[in-house]
């Protein structure tokens, strides 16, 4: 599956937002065990791919865009590595579509970022998703779905460029996130297509 890698020099960069130094949901995701399942095989997700998978990825923009409003007025209870010291003035939908648009990643790689992002989320309980943690936690999950998922994939110097971070900064919520989710990444088909047929449904009635 062959992929055309631009030059970072190319890519416009990113918004900034605040530094990082929990919050609430919206979005009710499927709770599936993946202990020992069998990992989604990327040539099945390829052969699928159709305009499903990128209805999933404006779903995915729509539900993050939820759940941070959901918890807008709540006080972060602890402050963690995916906090900004304010909110960004990009909406999270806005910000998904910039990385669906310049990471040249898979559909696929927004839907596992949302099991990850969930899984973080019902592991950690005071690390939700709020309009200060949103977008970084967004940066890592599709960061971290690229490389495990595609068969090509940037550097975090190029990802960070995309992200509106440093390249330090993303190569701290990468490791961050990998140890919240105890370096666990692989998901089932069965949640896979659950996760992608509930962001399908949370897409837009129409999308570009």
């Amino acid at each position: 599956r062959g992929m055309a890698l631009v030059a970072v020099r190319e890519i416009p960069a990113g918004p900034k937002f605040g530094g990082s130094d929990d919050c609430g949901g919206g979005w009710k995701a499927p709770k599936a065990e993946v202990s020992g399942a069998k990992a989604v095989d990327a040539a099945d997700v390829a052969a699928a791919c159709d305009d499903g998978d990128e209805r999933a990825v404006y779903g995915a923009a729509a539900a993050l865009e939820r759940m941070a409003a959901a918890s807008a007025k709540e006080a972060p209870r602890v402050w963690t590595r995916f906090h900004s010291s304010r909110a960004p003035s990009v909406a999270v939908g806005a910000y998904l579509l910039r990385l669906r648009n310049l990471f040249n990643c898979s559909p696929a790689c927004f839907i596992l970022a949302m099991v990850f992002i969930d899984r973080v989320q019902q592991k950690h309980p005071n690390l939700t998703v709020c309009p200060l943690t949103c977008h970084r936690l967004l940066a890592a999950g599709v960061t971290i779905a690229a490389k495990f998922h595609d068969d090509c994939f940037h550097s975090n110097t190029y990802y960070g460029k995309v992200c509106g971070i440093t390249v330090r900064e993303l190569n701290v919520l990468e490791e961050t996130m990998l140890r919240l989710l105890d370096y666990r990444l692989v998901v089932s088909p069965e949640q896979y297509e659950a996760y992608r047929s509930l962001l399908k449904q949370a897409a837009p009635h129409r999308v570009p």
